[in-house]
């Protein structure tokens, strides 16, 4: 019997509603369920802890786990971590109270705390996740630091296995200029001035080094995406798209797969400051993700939006390879354990998804719901 766990929309329209998320009940390649682009594989029970917030205690089991960050890729760990390890404490830490009434109905063996509570005292943890954005926090990089120093339990040679993951992102590599295969110590953006630079950017290559530093392993994730949730919906729900070519490569990897990498790179030994890529084995092109998704009844009606940007073959002449970011992640799959994606593009996901569909995921659903 497969467990079914629902994580709901992010957002205030999430809240308090109870529809059932688009391709809720596909399997993967390994016979285990999915629900928005979160997969389980059967027999987890959960358990109920008293309280709420965390209060401070000293460390035992090496298999409990602080998150920082329960967004969807937090949510996700949390989940497969608990399956993992159903006896072992799990602890969310948010920066408002906004999702704990969704983390309480959806993820119930979760304990909570918020950031803003003194960070003396608290438990420290062997196996700490920091997956929370950058773009609503100012102060990221002293939040990183302080989630390394203050929360985590680094490894010694005294002491048992221990990990800290950060999750970056492949955008703070440097924009390639002609078709280029990029690796893990591929050029990334050194000033805010380049192409394709940004403040985040910035401030995650400096979180990155806080985290190394440390000996902690940081994971640069490309594209993210469920059904419900990435660039195609984004595209697909406004009838222009700036910003990019159309035919521009695009690397993705699904939610259910970078949460897996993370999983992974907890329990993997020897990743003490490396730094990974996390990327499916198929880009697309901005056009082929929206063409990809609209396969799927949710999003067939949708019209192709108009891409405004310059198509790069016609920009070189008519015979120019599409730019864009392409990985060879084949060190970072290695490193990782062999790791195999579930998922290896978004077009396999989505036609497993139309397989697997049942009535909620064929109800088209508002587009403007980002």
């Amino acid at each position: 019997m497969f467990v079914a766990l629902a994580l709901w929309r992010l957002g205030p329209e999430a809240r308090g509603r109870h529809s059932r998320p688009a391709c809720e009940s596909v399997r993967n390649r390994n016979g285990s369920s999915v629900r928005n682009g979160v997969h389980l594989r059967g027999g987890a029970t959960t358990r109920m802890l008293a309280g709420n917030e965390s209060a401070s205690r000293p460390p035992a089991d090496p298999n409990e786990l602080l998150i920082v960050g329960p967004g969807v890729l937090g949510r996700a760990v949390a989940a497969m971590w608990h399956e993992k390890y159903p006896s072992s404490r799990i602890v969310a830490e948010s920066r408002t109270p906004a999702s704990h009434g969704v983390l309480r109905a959806t993820l119930p063996f979760l304990e909570l705390r918020l950031a803003d509570a003194a960070t003396y005292g608290l438990d420290r943890f062997r196996r700490v996740v920091f997956c929370a954005p950058p773009s609503q926090n100012e102060d990221y990089v002293a939040a990183v630091r302080r989630a390394v120093e203050r929360y985590w339990v680094a490894r010694t040679p005294d002491t048992e296995a221990a990990a800290f993951v950060f999750t970056s992102s492949i955008g703070v590599y440097r924009e390639p200029l002609t078709p280029t295969v990029l690796r893990e110590d591929s050029p990334v953006v050194t000033d805010p001035t380049e192409p394709g630079a940004s403040p985040s950017a910035l401030k995650l290559l400096a979180c990155e080094q806080v985290v190394r530093d440390a000996g902690g392993t940081v994971l640069r994730l490309a594209g993210l995406y469920t059904l419900e949730r990435g660039p195609h919906r984004f595209w697909l729900s406004r009838g222009t798209v700036t910003g990019g070519p159309p035919d521009g490569l695009i690397s993705l990897v699904s939610y259910h797969d970078a949460a897996r990498a993370v999983v992974a790179a907890l329990e993997q030994p020897g990743l003490e400051r490396e730094t990974l890529v996390v990327a499916d084995a198929k880009p697309l092109s901005r056009r082929e993700i929206c063409e990809v998704a609209r396969r799927h009844p949710m999003y067939a009606k949708s019209p192709m939006p108009v891409f405004t940007a310059e198509s790069e073959a016609v920009r070189g002449g008519g015979s120019a390879r599409p730019a864009g970011k392409r990985f060879d992640t084949s060190r970072s799959r290695a490193k990782l354990g062999q790791f195999r994606y579930d998922f290896e593009s978004f077009e396999e996901y989505v036609q497993r998804c139309v397989e697997e569909g049942d009535d909620a995921a064929q109800a088209p659903v508002p587009l403007d719901r980002i």
